[in-house]
């Protein structure tokens, strides 16, 4: 339904002198009042602002297209106001579950008094009028009121389901799922997979619960907590009456939704959601007149555990214990295995926390990095459980002062993980269970960047070690032997030591995230760490929609010496519009500068446009930047993320035909506004972490543009999101004139880049030359001496090259390490020149880099055999 929307922002609120309730949009002018809310704010200048004192609150601004919604109007961000804790990302409401169907806003108001302010939001779509009301009072501190209602005004498509959504992809909030009423969907941390695009897979997931608790990392400090408690939902006819609603949830560790049914069952229908209430809802709608309202309220707690918001609830008995060290969290269950709640002992190792009334009998499991310890609980008034003593770690005293990466590899049992966030119970025998999957700090590896902020010591469980260290493929791999069997040892091993000389190159990852992409929760400070461990030189800020520069992290560490950040954002495409109908799908920006007082950073508009306006709009703000599409092809059910999957229209690039026909025509077409076209980016992912399957379809993509005449600089970079995701792997080696990075300029960088002139690798140190000419540059000539030479480490092995002409394979050839080989090359017409080496993964190379092998590629060497510019195929 199409219809034109008058946007009215009013703001109706003060503060008043004797409370500290206060509610409105920011502006420059009251900008000052929104504290820091930390690494997840995002709020800004338009958006708007609420709050008791206690608790802030930011809800994006109508202007602000806010992750699935166009038109803002969603709760982004929500933390202590003196704690600077927002770990949040975001809730929408959605018409049907789809994330199509979401509200147009129309109207955001605020408003305060003595004991309360809130804020509203009202949006509409298909003759519904949906309104949010955010609202803090006196007699509810940590808790914010969330009430939805809708209400039909006219006729449209219809209604049968009324979604709530709350992003926290990736478990960057670490969903634990509760059933107050019943416990019969209690299932704790043990949340399904949910294929989106699997009805069977949803309905499978489906539950009656309503605490859904996102628990933030712990490793971020201060720590936060949310517990969304759903209250109910109810119909009211128009005549006045009104009937409760039947709820379901769908959480997965991804997203949480709670799911209203607008229309009322009989009571002995069943709570249990399943394929039989879904159906009838698709034939449900609600009439003119009839209001839909859902109540919920977020706790918010200071303590990444579940027992923080739970003890708001429980009113049984209190049980108390205390351990032989502070790393540790429990998991209670009641008999028969259904969740209760979640704890994290405190500094003294002392853990607390509230069981239900009526529940006497409970089941604790505590865990620590290197041990579980299980016992039955049984309660009669306040209980405490005295001191448990879990199986001793020893305490590794680690080097000092210096850089490198430690790998430890047990020879039995479990691996070890470090910066354990203890939420789950998956500390799996890797050979039984299959690997673990670690999330946002853990790690199989300790990152040493030789600063003061290193850990000078770290603990593990009893056993024998092989401890590895490196700094990057540039750099030696040293090994220790470690037996444990003390409480205390010292980690003898000599630092690695540079081994190749790369002279006139420095290394570069242009695709980096931190806790502020939205997917994530490794904070800055560590993400810089884990980088710098890995020997890397250059930057690059790239998180999801939030323009940042992490320079003054990286200037607190004192590494700004050693490392050179360029300050960007990752471009990312999630609404699905009529000018994008597969959204633009993901892409790099950098250098672009931060802007630390507008909403995401400063971020420019880029949803319900082409990839091509946006690049225009990139070009013409800031003209030095790169725009650099991100991994184009995508093997996931997802995959929206890939432009090169759907080219935003929902048809796959076919690099069998030319740009001319359809769909590849989408790419050079014209666009409103902007001389800029869809094909319009600088440089193209070509290798993405270890992702290299996806490498060789990307490569025929790339081979048909340059066939066509459209050289877009091939790049390799790491994407990592958190720490167990090596940074720097894969990474550029740029040429430039100075190699010094204390002297390095962004602009040596960007220059660099643009021209082409760097090498992908994973380990070998690649360089090749066409008679002179080496990758990005062109040849005056019909031919020449092609000479390929890599170095490498004694850890990572090399044994072929190929030769590719015109994007054919021309040639495959043995090479070795410091052995330069050399091949002729004869053409008729203007060509290019690309090549690549490999070679098997050594044991070291697979003890430190799990899933990769060492491979390199230079960008193509240009022949222009008449030295009037190059043009692909001209004679």
């Amino acid at each position: 339904m199409l219809r034109t929307l008058i946007l009215t922002l009013t703001a109706l609120s003060a503060l008043p002198a004797q409370a500290n309730f206060y509610a409105a949009q920011l502006t420059n002018d009251n900008l000052h009042r929104l504290p820091d809310g930390g690494m997840d704010a995002i709020g800004g200048r338009g958006d708007w602002f609420l709050t008791d004192g206690t608790l802030c609150v930011v809800v994006s601004g109508a202007e602000h297209t806010t992750y699935f919604n166009l038109t803002g109007a969603a709760l982004i961000d929500l933390w202590h106001c003196e704690l600077g804790n927002d770990q949040w990302s975001s809730v929408h409401t959605q018409f049907n579950l789809q994330k199509e169907q979401i509200p147009a806003t129309t109207k955001i108001s605020a408003g305060a008094g003595d004991d309360s302010a809130w804020i509203e939001t009202q949006g509409e779509r298909e003759g519904l009028v949906v309104r949010t009301r955010y609202e803090l009072t006196a007699t509810a501190t940590e808790q914010l009121a969330v009430t939805t209602t809708v209400t039909r005004e006219a006729d449209g498509a219809a209604l049968g389901m009324l979604g709530s959504l709350i992003l926290h992809p990736s478990s960057a909030l670490a969903p634990y799922t509760l059933d107050l009423a019943e416990r019969e969907f209690s299932v704790g941390y043990n949340q399904p997979f949910v294929d989106t695009t699997d009805f069977g897979s949803i309905l499978s997931s489906l539950r009656s619960a309503d605490l859904q608790v996102l628990v933030g990392s712990p490793q971020m400090q201060p720590s936060v907590s949310y517990g969304v408690y759903t209250h109910g939902a109810t119909l009211r006819e128009p005549d006045g009456n009104a009937s409760p609603l039947h709820l379901f949830q769908l959480g997965a560790s991804d997203f949480s939704m709670v799911g209203v049914i607008t229309q009322p069952f009989p009571g002995w229908w069943s709570r249990t959601p399943g394929a039989v209430s879904l159906g009838l809802a698709q034939l449900f709608d609600v009439e003119i007149g009839a209001t839909l309202t859902l109540r919920q309220t977020i706790h918010v707690g200071d303590r990444s555990d579940v027992a923080v918001i739970t003890d708001r609830f429980y009113k049984g008995d209190a049980v108390t214990a205390s351990f032989n060290t502070a790393d540790v969290s429990v998991n209670v269950t009641d008999r028969e295995g259904r969740a209760l709640t979640h704890a994290r002992a405190d500094a003294s190792g002392r853990v607390r926390f509230t069981l239900p009334r009526g529940v006497a009998q409970a089941v604790l499991t505590a865990r620590t990095p290197f041990d579980r310890h299980e016992q039955a609980i049984a309660t009669d008034g306040a209980t405490d459980l005295g001191t448990i003593t879990l199986d001793a770690p020893t305490t590794v005293q680690l080097p000092k002062g210096e850089t490198m990466s430690l790998t430890f590899r047990r020879a039995q049992g479990a691996q070890a993980v470090f910066n354990d966030n203890l939420f789950y119970a998956d500390f799996f025998d890797p050979d039984v269970d299959g690997p673990r999957r670690l999330r946002g700090p853990e790690s199989p590896r300790v990152d040493l960047a030789g600063t003061a902020r290193d850990p000078a010591t770290v603990t593990l469980p009893r056993g024998t070690y092989t401890v590895y260290a490196t700094r990057g493929p540039e750099f030696s791999v040293t090994r220790a032997e470690l037996a444990l069997t003390a409480d205390t040892a010292i980690l003898d091993i000599a630092p690695p030591q540079r081994v190749l000389a790369t002279e006139g190159l420095v290394n570069a990852d242009f695709h980096l995230h931190s806790g502020l992409s939205f997917d994530a929760s490794i904070s800055p400070e560590q993400r810089v760490i884990d980088f710098a461990a890995q020997g890397g030189e250059v930057l690059t800020s790239t998180e999801h929609n939030v323009t940042y520069d992490i320079a003054p992290v990286v200037a607190e560490l004192g590494l700004d010496d050693t490392i050179l950040t360029l300050a960007g954002v990752e471009i990312t495409g999630m609404v699905r519009t009529e000018v994008a109908p597969r959204t633009i799908a993901h892409s790099n920006v950098f250098p672009v500068p931060a802007d630390d007082g507008a909403f995401m950073g400063g971020t420019l508009p880029f949803e319900n446009r082409r990839l091509g306006q946006v690049i225009g709009d990139y070009k013409a703000r800031h003209p030095g930047s790169v725009y650099q599409l991100n991994h184009a092809r995508e093997a996931s059910r997802d995959d929206d993320l890939a432009f090169f999957n759907h080219l935003s229209q929902g048809t796959s690039y076919d690099p069998a035909k030319p740009l001319s026909e359809m769909p590849n025509a989408y790419l050079t077409q014209a666009l409103p506004g902007t001389d800029y076209r869809d094909i319009d980016f600088d440089a193209m992912e070509l290798l993405n972490g270890k992702a290299y399957d996806l490498y060789a379809v990307l490569r025929e993509d790339w081979f048909s543009l340059l066939r066509q005449n459209h050289y877009k600089v091939a790049t390799a970079n790491s994407d990592s999101h958190k720490s167990a995701t090596i940074a720097a792997y894969p990474r550029n080696m740029l040429v430039v004139a100075n190699d010094d990075v204390a002297e390095l300029d962004e602009r040596d960088v960007v220059a660099a880049l643009k021209n082409g002139r760097l090498y992908g690798t994973t380990g070998p140190m690649l360089a090749v030359s066409l008679a002179g000419a080496g990758p990005g540059q062109t040849l005056a000539a019909a031919g020449g001496e092609l000479v390929i030479t890599v170095q490498c480490a004694d850890w990572v092995n090399v044994d072929e090259a190929r030769v590719w002409l015109n994007g054919e394979l021309a040639q495959t050839l043995p090479i070795q390490p410091g052995v330069p080989v050399t091949l002729p090359v004869d053409v008729d017409a203007d060509s290019f020149v690309f090549v690549e080496v490999e070679g098997a993964a050594s044991a070291t190379y697979t003890a430190i880099l799990p899933g990769f092998h060492p491979f390199a590629f230079a960008n193509p060497i240009f022949l222009d055999i008449n030295a009037d510019g190059w043009h692909f195929g001209e004679r």
